[in-house]
């Protein structure tokens, strides 16, 4: 039943005139490089939209609604434990309480930190390829 929703969710945000990243399949955009350009991201049953023109973002999640029967929330406050703030014509996210959460889990508050959790010398190396659920 998920692949049925998942396939029907990624032709109706194509009908929408979304195309889908190639390295993320949760992350569609809509629009053209140097254009106003609106990301769609769809987690389960989450999604939100983001984009500089509210108009034409408002257009989109409107279309969206009426395909899906969902509802708007609002501004985006958390999103996958992720913790949003705007300010100043930024946007802040941090994953602090999850993480405090996470820690205290394993009995780890204490622990001492480090500059990354990554060996060192380590390269990251680019997805070409299409991801399919």
């Amino acid at each position: 039943m998920g692949l049925a929703w998942w396939r029907q969710l990624d032709a109706s945000m194509k009908e929408l005139g979304f195309e889908r990243l190639k390295s993320e399949a949760e992350i569609f955009w809509y629009g053209k490089v140097g254009t106003n350009i609106v990301v769609g991201v769809v987690y389960v049953d989450d999604t939100f939209f983001c984009g500089p023109d509210k108009i034409l973002l408002n257009k989109i999640k409107t279309r969206f609604i009426e395909k899906w029967e969902c509802r708007d929330l609002g501004d985006l406050s958390e999103f996958l434990r992720m913790h949003i703030v705007r300010h100043d014509h930024k946007i802040l996210i941090d994953q602090t309480d999850y993480l405090i959460k996470i820690l205290q889990c394993f009995r780890m508050e204490n622990a001492r930190p480090t500059p990354t959790p990554l060996p060192s010398g380590y390269h990251l190396q680019k997805h070409e390829e299409s991801v399919d659920y």
